[in-house]
């Protein structure tokens, strides 16, 4: 049992795990202390962000359907 402490993929998994719990609550944050005229923009950039993001993996999707397929040998 102690040498799964030392395995790099369980703190792979930790650290991943910390920063999906953290960051959505950093970026709250930073939205709630930002002076009332940056709000707005903020909330709308990472609305914009998440639209590009999403776009791009539909994008890399259907790229990936069109590439044709190489015969077996």
């Amino acid at each position: 049992m102690s040498c799964i402490i030392r395995e790099k993929w369980v703190w792979i998994i930790i650290g991943a795990c910390v920063f999906v719990l953290v960051v959505p609550w950093m970026v709250i944050w930073a939205l709630l202390s930002l002076p009332e005229l940056l709000k707005p923009l903020f909330a709308f950039g990472i609305v914009v962000s998440w639209g590009i993001a999403a776009g791009y993996k539909d994008w890399l999707m259907d790229a990936e359907k069109r590439k044709p397929k190489s015969p077996v040998e």
